[in-house]
């Protein structure tokens, strides 16, 4: 009759995806025992491709019993784990005056084991003697709730002066589409090495923060987008304590205070015709405390934030940094770009010593993106420009990458 209720019986998944039904289950937002709902079920297909590791094969049926339905996925795996290097060839650079070349490694795995979860791990060298390692693990939808977990350990090594190790422990609230709300407990964790004093600009500390971050993505394609825009916030406060050190004069510096922590990380895809797109890009930071030292600034320069110059050469407290860039697609995963980064930074510890603490350095370039049998191949070449020196293409810098997927 025209008022029965119907109760979702199952999700049957047919095909070779290896998923998890728990996971697609409170992905959906379609349990056994709700009842039949019509505006939840004519959304599957959509929530579906949202997902990275499985695709459709056609279109999903619904079978009807007395007082039950059933509803039959046809899925197929998709390659969603990834792997990519690169290496950089920098010549003259401004740490040893001579041809540095920098490599970068990163593998996650995504879905491995049919539960949706996240395994990753990057590394990188991109300064003399200096390494930076990261491992991270997320869980979502733990016992069938809305939650998810994440971990993340950081390893980093600066030269012979100081080693960092962070340590990030998340709590995810899981909304539509994969985004999130998340809760989250840092700890950071500075040791000078070799005996090296404390004094300015370095010094070893303990930072704990307490805080909360959002993301959110709505891309067409997420290896290279034509439409859409993804979002990630964080804000944190929290406990400093500067380790006790007969070099520290105790009138001057405050061994115990509060830090605050605030990051932005913005790209917007517009595209203004079939094979043109336009990325506008953001991305923001600060970080204060009283007493800061240049070893708990944020790094930034280099391929991954502000290309044309040395990877991690500028150390700021305070940082904004602009792309714009123009993509022309030859293929789903190819094209060709060029692009304009510029910043604005400032460095609080440089304030305090009377030296130059402010700078607008921008650097622009051109590359291409490539598909082949072995995976996604670039190379890109930039010029950088800061404010006490003028371009000189001896400093231009060239990278080389490679993605693949599994």
């Amino acid at each position: 009759t025209t008022n029965t209720q119907y109760k979702i019986d199952s999700i049957l998944i047919k095909g070779e995806a290896k998923i998890a039904p728990v996971y697609i289950y409170n992905y959906l937002g379609i349990k056994p025992g709700d009842l039949y709902n019509e505006e939840a079920i004519s959304k599957i297909s959509d929530r579906l491709k949202e997902l990275r590791f499985v695709r459709e094969t056609k279109a999903f049926e619904i079978a009807f019993t007395d007082k039950s339905v059933k509803i039959y996925l046809y899925l197929q795996s998709k390659k969603a784990s990834r792997f990519d290097g690169m290496a950089g060839f920098l010549p003259n650079s401004e740490t040893t005056g001579k041809l540095l070349i920098t490599g970068e490694a990163r593998l996650k795995l995504l879905n491995s084991f049919g539960r949706g979860e996240l395994i990753a791990v990057h590394w990188k060298s991109l300064q003399p003697r200096t390494q930076n390692l990261n491992a991270q693990i997320t869980y979502p939808f733990i016992l069938s709730s809305p939650f998810g977990a994440d971990i993340n350990f950081t390893l980093y090594k600066r030269d012979t002066i100081y080693l960092d190790l962070i340590t990030d422990v998340g709590i995810q609230y899981i909304l539509k589409r994969g985004n999130y709300l998340r809760a989250f407990v840092k700890n950071k964790e500075t040791r000078l090495l070799n005996g090296y004093t404390q004094q300015l600009p370095y010094a070893s500390t303990n930072t704990t923060l307490y805080g909360l971050g959002y993301n959110m993505q709505k891309l067409d394609y997420v290896f290279n987008p034509r439409r859409g825009y993804s979002l990630h916030v964080t804000g944190g406060v929290g406990n400093k304590k500067i380790k006790n050190d007969p070099d520290l004069n105790p009138d001057t510096i405050e061994v115990k205070s509060t830090e605050y922590n605030i990051t932005l990380d913005l790209d917007i895809y517009v595209p203004i015709s079939q094979r043109m797109v336009i990325n506008i890009g953001a991305n923001a930071a600060t970080l204060n405390s009283k007493s800061m030292f240049e070893n708990e600034l944020y790094r930034i320069g280099g391929m991954g934030s502000l290309r044309g110059f040395d990877e991690e050469s500028m150390v700021a407290s305070t940082f904004v940094i602009y792309t714009l860039e123009y993509r022309y697609l030859i293929e789903q995963n190819s094209y060709l770009y060029v692009f304009f980064n510029g910043a604005y930074y400032e460095n609080e510890v440089r304030r305090l010593k009377n030296e130059v603490w402010v700078d607008v350095p921008y650097g622009y370039g051109a590359g291409i993106s490539f598909e082949t049998k072995a995976g996604i191949f670039s190379i890109s070449y930039a010029l950088g420009q800061q404010r006490h020196s003028g371009v000189e293409f001896s400093a231009s810098k060239i990278h080389f990458g490679i993605i693949n997927r599994f």
